[in-house]
C-alpha cells in the first residue's frame, strides 16, 4: 500500500498550482487581443523652444517613438501598422511630442524627459486623448549616457505606457509619471 504523508500532499499541490500558473500566463488575455493598432503618426510641436532644435535634429525621438510604439504595440493588439492614413476598424493612435526637459551633457547634466500628447481614434471617433511623461537619469553602471540616449530611453518607456493604455483609452488620460 502507497502511503502519502501531508507535507507530500501539499508540496504536489504547490507544483501544480505553480505549473498551472505559468501555463496560464503565456495564453493571451488582453481586452483588445483582437483589435489591431495604427500608429498613423508621431510629430514634433511646432513650439520650436518646446524641443531643443538640437534634439530635433540629433535624437531622433520621431522615429524612435514610432518604433516603441509599434514593438510595444504587438504585445497588447493583434496587429500593428504604421500608416499615415487611418486604417477602418483600428485603434489610430497620432502623438505629439510637445516638450523635452535636460539640456546637453548627458547624466551629468541631471534628468531627461519627453512629454507626448496624443489621441486614438476608431473609424474616425475620438475614443482617447492623452498626456504622457517619462524622465530618465541614467541607470546603473559606469558607461556615459549621453542626453539622446536618455531621452530614448524616456520614449522608449513612453511607448510601453501609450500602447498599454491604449487597449483601453479614455478621454484626457494622465499616463507615464503624469498619473
Amino acid at each position: 500500500m502507497i502511503s502519502i504523508d501531508k507535507n507530500t500532499f501539499y508540496f504536489s499541490k504547490l507544483i501544480i498550482i505553480a505549473a498551472s500558473t505559468l501555463f496560464l500566463s503565456f495564453l493571451p488575455f488582453s481586452a483588445s487581443a483582437e483589435q489591431a493598432l495604427n500608429i498613423q503618426s508621431v510629430t514634433f510641436t511646432k513650439d520650436k523652444e518646446a524641443v531643443n532644435y538640437k534634439v530635433r535634429a540629433e535624437c531622433k525621438l520621431l522615429e524612435k517613438t514610432n518604433k516603441y510604439l509599434v514593438y510595444f504595440g504587438k504585445k497588447n493588439f493583434s496587429s500593428v501598422t504604421s500608416n499615415k492614413k487611418a486604417v477602418a476598424g483600428a485603434y489610430n493612435i497620432s502623438a505629439k511630442i510637445i516638450g523635452t526637459i535636460g539640456g546637453p551633457g548627458g547624466a551629468m547634466s541631471g534628468r531627461k524627459g519627453a512629454t507626448i500628447k496624443g489621441t486614438v481614434k476608431k473609424n474616425g471617433e475620438l475614443i482617447g486623448s492623452f498626456e504622457a511623461f517619462r524622465s530618465s537619469g541614467g541607470g546603473f553602471g559606469f558607461g556615459y549616457r549621453g542626453t539622446c540616449s536618455l531621452l530614448g530611453r524616456s520614449v522608449k518607456r513612453l511607448g510601453r505606457d501609450i500602447t498599454e493604455w491604449a487597449v483601453k483609452p479614455t478621454l484626457n488620460a494622465k499616463i507615464g509619471e503624469l498619473k
